[in-house]
């Protein structure tokens, strides 16, 4: 029999990873919903993370092609490899049935970046273009060795990525790898030159929180934000203000009005900036339905308002 504490626990994972990212598809400009639908025969993304600093540039699934749209969809680009490894058909009594997850996508004008596991050679690949996906450069980064709390040395073999660029040449990545019971722990890289090579941060991410990020992003090379979800309280958000080297807790549920102030099941996603306007969506479970709500900033992340 499990007990009340365990079964609850089990449950807000359960709407956790199911919440993770399921209403960011596509980062409004300011007059712009923050949550419109996902064109393609796919129809949820579960760990799997689109950061799109404007409206007019997204993507869809069709079949197993990743398709890349720019101008309002007016400009289609296929991404170069097949995403089926990628992609789980679901029957059951949700009315999801084909997910896309563990990918990393950011599509800009300025640069786009897809990043994808191998489990073979335990390494992710990361996918840049500079020129809205007619050529594509790659770069492979190692995840079989890495050091995330102690001196425990592990492979990371990831159960969700995150990635995007701040500028054409400062972008980020990282790899999360699930632990168990919503427990995980990550890796940060960061490329200086458009996602030509990748070099590992020395970060405390995984000291820091020992639960799952539910989103990561950055407002610039320097300022970034991390979200977790422990199961038990509300999300958890830590800021870092020196490129991911350290991370310090921030209170942002102040920010809401009181009444989402103790949703357990409140679940961060990913924070996406437009230059310094930023956005920062988050989801609750009440009732047998999802709800999505947001913060607003327009200053690159240094204060943050209710978005009603």
């Amino acid at each position: 029999m499990i007990s009340t504490m365990k079964a609850k626990f089990i449950f807000v994972i359960i709407i956790a990873i199911y919440i993770i990212l399921t209403g960011c598809s596509v980062i409004p400009d300011e007059s712009a919903s923050s949550y419109p639908a996902v064109n393609g025969d796919v129809t949820r993304y579960d760990h799997c993370v689109l950061t799109t600093p404007d409206s007019k540039n997204g993507f869809y699934m069709s079949g197993d092609t990743l398709i890349l749209t720019y101008d309002n969809g007016e400009v289609l680009v296929e991404f170069p490899e097949k995403l089926s490894d990628n992609i789980t058909n679901l029957s059951n009594e949700m009315t999801f049935d084909r997910v896309l997850s563990n990918t990393g996508i950011f599509v800009s004008d300025m640069i786009t970046a897809v990043s994808l596991y191998d489990s073979e050679a335990e390494h992710a690949i990361v996918y840049t273009s500079r020129d809205r996906g007619d050529n594509w450069i790659q770069c492979v980064i190692d995840l079989s060795e890495h050091t995330l709390v102690g001196d425990y040395v592990e492979s990371v073999v990831p159960a969700a990525q995150f990635i995007g660029f701040t500028s054409e040449d400062n972008g980020w990545y990282i790899a999360v790898k699930d632990k168990g019971m919503g427990q995980g722990g990550c890796v940060l890289f960061k490329t200086k030159d458009g996602g030509v090579s990748w070099d590992e941060t020395d970060t405390d991410i995984s000291a820091i929180h020992p639960f799952f990020i539910t989103g990561a992003g950055f407002a610039n090379e320097s300022h970034g934000f991390i979200c977790f979800n422990n199961a038990v309280s509300p999300a958890d958000i830590y800021e870092t203000t020196d490129g991911g080297l350290t991370w310090q807790p921030i209170d942002l549920l102040s920010c809401f009005p009181q009444k989402y102030q103790t949703y357990k099941t409140l679940t961060a996603s990913s924070p996406i900036f437009n230059g310094n306007l930023g956005y920062l969506p988050m989801s609750y479970f009440e009732g047998g339905e999802i709800y999505h709500i947001e913060l607003i900033s327009s200053d690159g992340g240094i204060t943050w308002d209710f978005n009603e």
